[in-house]
């Protein structure tokens, strides 16, 4: 989200010495401007957004964790060691068409499948950095670029105007907007995949025992059960 331009240039090579930096695919481009190496890449999308490795052209330093619907042109990518994360049954899984690990872990988002990671590999503390789960200011990261999405009123509700090209035609596209507590408990808005993500990691946090939640995320929504620093 937009707030990890506050701290991302404070992520640095000492940093990686004391923590494992586990990044969702999407901000790998961002990641890439500040030279800053993730452990793993968690992906779960099906859809092809494998560009967002564009600019790492050598990932032979870093695991790719993915869920058995994810694109094959990820799989194809040459990370150090891929694993899967079973979510749906009846699924062809990577480990038998491609022959990868599996992971026993909670999936079905990437958020989700971070902080089970985090916890599996028995982490004292969970730092979140840029996981807005808003939309701070109309803001949004994608692709390594802060974009606006422009706010308007709507039937007496506010929404969110925006446009997105499909197959060469860019059309205008308005989403429902649900009010949310800020990181400084301030009145938010965010959208209903955000609101289940929020929902996501504040079940996570309860339970989470023996594990210490901290949450740099400044400006983004409030996530109950972690520290705001």
């Amino acid at each position: 989200g937009p707030s990890l331009k506050h701290v991302i240039h404070q992520i640095t090579e000492d940093t990686r010495k004391k923590f494992t930096i586990i990044a969702v695919a999407q901000s790998m481009p961002a990641l890439a401007k500040f030279n800053l190496r993730p452990d793993f890449v968690m992906v779960t999308d099906p859809t092809d957004y494998s560009h967002v490795l564009d600019d790492w052209p050598d990932l032979s330093e870093i695991d790719l964790i993915a869920e058995e619907t994810v694109h094959v042109n990820f799989i194809n990518k040459s990370f150090s060691n891929i694993f899967t994360v079973m979510t749906s049954k009846g699924v062809l899984g990577l480990n038998i068409a491609f022959g990868v690990d599996k992971l026993e872990m909670e999936g079905g988002t990437v958020s989700l499948n971070a902080c089970s990671l985090a916890a599996k590999l028995g982490a004292r503390s969970i730092t979140l950095v840029g996981q807005d789960l808003s939309l701070s200011n109309g803001n949004y990261f994608v692709s390594g670029k802060l974009i606006a999405k422009e706010i308007i009123e709507q039937n007496n509700t506010k929404v969110a105007k925006f446009t997105e090209t499909v197959n060469g035609k860019t059309r205008v596209r308005h989403q429902e907007l649900i009010p949310v507590l800020g990181w400084n408990k301030e009145e938010l808005l965010t959208s209903p995949q955000y609101a289940a993500y929020l929902n996501e990691f504040e079940s996570f946090a309860k339970n989470a025992t023996g594990i210490s939640l901290f949450n740099t995320s400044v400006g983004g929504a409030n996530i109950k059960g972690f520290q705001n620093i």
